[in-house]
């Protein structure tokens, strides 16, 4: 029996994209057969979301048989099944499992399981303009109160006791010390404690020595927690390694910084830029990193927002001229993967050519 390799990829998107309407979830997966890549071939692959943890209650599923193009890349969107609308984000956490069947039926032998770490602003924004969650907005229970106008945070009624505005609910000592986040009101001295922290920085900000270019909420029960990419305000251009290229296992599609101290300092031109980056802005190694295929799509995406912000010392995107850039993400031994600006499409290219590149941190 084969055995086939599913990488499953983050799953993120603008904040302009997941403003839009009807709202999904873009994945991407390279499908390989041991090293081997599983190209234009049609494979079945179901999704589920699962709540609480990896063996989870499924609170959606849905099924695709995208086709696999010539580098063994399938891409979808999430969210076209019946249901995806009415899940509550603010319930997390949430995990999504992907089974695969490389022959395009429904016999699935590969399983993946993975935490969805973050929540994108549009699907939480989503939530709590519904206001029909504890977790969100107001739903105070006891001695037959009841969550009335919902649309702000919280009207309490029951017992004599009103809230007309978002935060109070009293009567019977029952308080709501922070209803502006999240508000569960129940019974007597209850008290709502989910704090809140989003909304502190926006796309196109000159912070940490860069320009902000995505932004995304960190749901955990207690708290939202605001983070974020930030991009180089300068570009380089450069080979990824020299000679004929030895295979460095960084096939991460999402996470640039787990590929980037793979391929080896003393012959990566870009990991030497990237290292002297450090250098000169004073952070610690590894803080920027090269990014993966699908963070240099989000970074593509938000161009708009980089080459228009006022930071000082900025070199707008394509400024070498190039409309190819490096991405840390490998396919062989002598090629990684190249973005297209325009149309975001990757295709593979060999490590001893000189390409521009960026690099990017986490906040």
């Amino acid at each position: 029996m084969k055995k086939i390799v599913s990488i499953l990829v983050a799953v993120v998107l603008t904040a302009i994209i997941w403003a839009q309407s009807p709202q999904k979830m873009s994945y991407q997966a390279v499908i390989r057969n041991g090293s081997t890549l599983v190209v234009n071939q049609a494979v079945g692959i179901k999704i589920s979301i699962l709540q609480g943890s990896v063996s989870g209650t499924v609170i959606y599923t849905e099924t695709q048989t995208p086709t696999t193009n010539g580098n063994g890349l399938v891409s979808l969107e999430i969210g076209s099944g019946e249901g995806f609308g009415t899940v509550n984000w603010a319930n997390g956490p949430y995990f999504i499992k992907t089974e695969t069947d490389p022959t395009g039926g429904i016999t699935y032998t590969v399983t993946n399981t993975n935490q969805l770490l973050s929540i994108p602003y549009a699907l939480y924004a989503t939530n709590a303009e519904s206001a029909l969650s504890a977790t969100t907005a107001a739903a105070c229970t006891g001695n037959a109160a009841t969550a009335t106008t919902a649309t702000t945070a919280a009207a309490c009624t029951g017992n004599a006791a009103t809230a007309t505005t978002a935060a109070a609910c009293t009567g019977n000592a029952a308080t709501a010390t922070t209803a502006t986040s999240a508000a569960a009101c129940t019974g007597n001295a209850a008290t709502a404690t989910k704090a809140s922290t989003v909304g502190n920085h926006f796309l196109g900000e000159e912070y940490l020595g860069g320009i902000i270019f995505f932004l995304y909420i960190n749901n955990t029960p207690t708290t939202n927690t605001e983070h974020g990419l930030i991009v180089s305000k300068t570009e380089g251009n450069a080979v990824l390694t020299s000679g004929t290229g030895t295979l460095v296992n960084a096939n991460s599609t999402s996470d640039g910084s787990i590929n980037t101290p793979l391929y080896p300092a003393g012959t990566s031109a870009v990991r030497t830029w990237i290292t002297s980056l450090n250098t000169t802005l004073g952070t610690a190694a590894n803080t920027w990193y090269l990014p993966s295929m699908d963070e240099v799509k989000i970074l593509f995406g938000n161009r708009f927002f980089i080459n228009n912000s006022t930071a000082s010392g900025l070199t707008k995107l394509m400024y070498n001229g190039g409309n190819k850039y490096w991405s840390s993400t490998e396919n062989s031994n002598s090629q990684s993967f190249i973005i297209q600006v325009e149309t975001q499409d990757c295709e593979s290219n060999n490590k001893s050519d000189a390409k521009p590149f960026r690099a990017i941190r986490k906040f």
